[in-house]
């Protein structure tokens, strides 16, 4: 979203595909038509149909591991296609649409503990970051779909003053879902949604997210109905504590 706002200036400018929704020939469908037929064939599919309404776009293949599985997978295909000639086939008159306005994005978590120890060893030399990190995703995905992708990178494993600042970023958002600006976040708080994220190590961010909102919400909630604008959070005396900023 960030990168669709700031490249053609609206955020909704996105087309977003889960992989793991979209296996085989019948999820392929879903996204460049049915050919002719085929159940289906009478109308175009998701993707097609977005090109060609908003060629300015960000496409989002998430989680590519999940799909393309060998180089003959159906998305490995349309992949191969879009990313060396530009070009999406529509299968249900042979329609071909351009995508060479728009950009695309692929995320996977494919060999993610390997590459984080990658990004670590070479944040200072992106250039060998880049060798490093292809070299590390050959044995999930053909050379020839690497060689066609103009930038690999990774994402190095969050430091705990990322976390930290995760936290407060989160409590804030939260805080604003509720009608209440969180001020600040005492160190005690951030301590203790660090001590969870370490408990919840390998369920992601989410998590974190999900216990800051169950701990808060219903003191935020009463805040709120005291015409408070602004509140502070912290931890104290095993639980969340909403005060005076």
């Amino acid at each position: 979203k960030a990168i669709a706002g700031y490249l053609y200036g609206d955020p909704g400018a996105l087309f977003r595909v889960d992989c793991g929704n979209v296996l085989g020939e019948a999820g392929l469908q879903t996204l460049i038509g049915s050919p002719k037929g085929y159940a289906g064939s009478g109308s175009w599919g998701a993707l097609t149909s977005h090109l060609r309404a908003t060629p300015r776009t960000v496409l989002l293949f998430d989680e590519i591991e999940k799909a393309v599985t060998s180089p003959q997978a159906p998305m490995a295909k349309l992949l191969l296609s879009l990313l060396d000639e530009g070009v999406c086939t529509e299968q249900s008159d042979g329609t071909k649409v351009s995508a060479r306005d728009a950009v695309i994005v692929l995320t996977s978590n494919a060999a993610h503990e390997k590459l984080g120890q990658i990004a670590q060893r070479y944040r200072d030399e992106p250039d060998q970051l880049i060798r490093a990190t292809k070299d590390a995703l050959r044995d999930h995905f053909a050379p020839e779909f690497l060689a066609r992708i103009d930038l690999v990178t990774s994402l190095a494993p969050l430091e705990d003053a990322d976390r930290a600042r995760i936290i407060a970023l989160h409590a804030g958002r939260i805080g604003r879902t509720y009608g209440v600006e969180v001020d600040s976040v005492d160190a005690s708080f951030v301590n203790e949604g660090l001590r969870r994220w370490t408990t919840l190590q390998g369920y992601g961010t989410r998590e974190v997210i999900r216990w800051i909102e169950e701990v808060t919400a219903d003191q935020l909630i009463q805040a709120k109905s005291e015409g408070r604008a602004k509140v502070g959070l912290a931890w104290v005396d095993g639980q969340a504590e909403v005060t005076r900023p």
